[in-house]
């Protein structure tokens, strides 16, 4: 049930907004990815500083998400570039692996986890099954629209087929099979510390 729909909605269209300029801003200097990766290296230490005031142990919950996304999602880049089921274009040398990819995807944990933090507090969607559905949704809804944004505007091509302007069905499987992994790690991980996480584990709850 939901507390608040009005709040709701406000909230939902102000990420959606945010979440089309970053595409936008990709997508019109995709090819000079340095300075790419300079803005949302800017934009993510941001949005780490205004975390700040969260309760210790749910702060440093939400910062092993953002390293373990960056580090995890280079790789899952790596072995999609490098069997080509996907490519990045208009990059400086031989490189196929464009500077801002990590920030992007430390960056895209970030997003995700206020998203599913605000949802929770403006619903009564509190027990495991309605985080999984709501982290499923939400890893599926956002990073798809996301990918369309950049995708129509030049900055890489997928390769596989069954697509959604560009977007390949099984890459939108594979988004939520990894945002949901980062979730239920995390989770175990609040189990096991103790840490109290709207998002991930409440003792109480």
């Amino acid at each position: 049930m939901i507390k608040n729909r009005r709040k709701l909605l406000g909230f939902l269209i102000k990420y959606t907004s945010l979440l089309i300029a970053v595409g936008v801003f990709i997508g019109l200097f995709h090819e000079s990815d340095g300075w790419v990766a300079l803005g949302l290296a800017v934009g993510l230490f941001i949005i780490l500083y205004r975390k700040r005031n969260l309760p210790p142990g749910e702060r440093r919950v939400y910062y092993l998400g953002v390293g373990l996304s960056a580090v995890l999602g280079s790789l899952c880049e790596f072995w999609g570039t490098s069997n080509l089921y996907w490519q990045y274009h208009d990059l400086s040398g031989a490189r196929n692996f464009p500077f801002w990819l990590p920030l992007a995807w430390g960056s895209a944990f970030a997003y995700l986890y206020t998203i599913e933090r605000n949802i929770i507090a403006l619903t009564s969607f509190e027990g495991l099954p309605s985080k999984i559905v709501i982290t499923l949704l939400v890893s599926a809804v956002f990073p798809t629209l996301g990918e369309i944004v950049t995708i129509q505007l030049g900055v890489w091509t997928y390769n596989w087929g069954y697509q959604l302007l560009g977007v390949p069905a099984l890459a939108i499987f594979l988004l939520m099979v990894f945002h949901t992994g980062i979730f239920l790690l995390l989770r175990q991980v609040c189990i096991k510390k103790g840490i109290n996480s709207p998002v991930f584990y409440s003792a109480s709850k």
